[in-house]
């Protein structure tokens, strides 16, 4: 009987994580979405798809991005959800979300990415230290980002809008 009583807690307890990590990955999709309004790219990144890429193929936030994908456009561009399951996999894209599983590679990332106008985002403690543009941070029970202007890549614009929106700017 106690063995059923443990198994029963446990799934709840599982269920309930489960249940608010995809909630905060529901969350931090819409952000990446409407981050896309107070960014702006160069030139060449203003045709074709707009690519939202996310290391970490596993990773909730990529069934949530592309929920949005079916409905939503940036401008006049389609959105495309690409997901990588290593940084030699990560190709041009306008936004690169590394999820939490995989930000021991935020550096890497970043190396990958090189000189192309590619908005880094995160979601870990030193993601900002780590060469991470926007990062994502739960403050009490809410969703927040933090900005670090000095990692923008170059040719990517932030819009005064956006810094008075994050919780913290460096």
């Amino acid at each position: 009987m106690k063995k059923k009583i443990r198994i029963f807690i446990l799934s709840i307890i599982t269920f309930f994580s489960i249940s608010a990590f995809s909630q905060v990955a529901k969350y931090q999709a819409i952000y990446l979405y409407n981050f896309s309004s107070y960014i702006e790219w160069p030139s060449s990144y203003r045709t074709g798809d707009f690519v939202i890429g996310v290391l970490g193929s596993n990773d909730p936030i990529v069934k949530e991005l592309q929920t949005i994908a079916k409905t939503k456009k940036v401008l006049r561009q389609r959105i495309n959800i690409v997901s990588f399951n290593n940084v030699n996999e990560i190709t041009k894209c306008h936004i690169l979300f590394v999820s939490p599983r995989q930000s021991a590679k935020i550096k890497e990332a970043k190396a990958k990415i090189g000189s192309n106008s590619t908005l880094l985002v995160s979601s870990t403690a030193l993601g900002i230290s780590q060469g991470a543009v926007i990062n994502f941070f739960i403050e009490g029970k809410k969703l927040s980002f933090e900005i670090k202007k000095a990692n923008v890549a170059r040719g990517v614009k932030i819009s005064y809008g956006l810094t008075k929106l994050a919780a913290k700017v460096h």
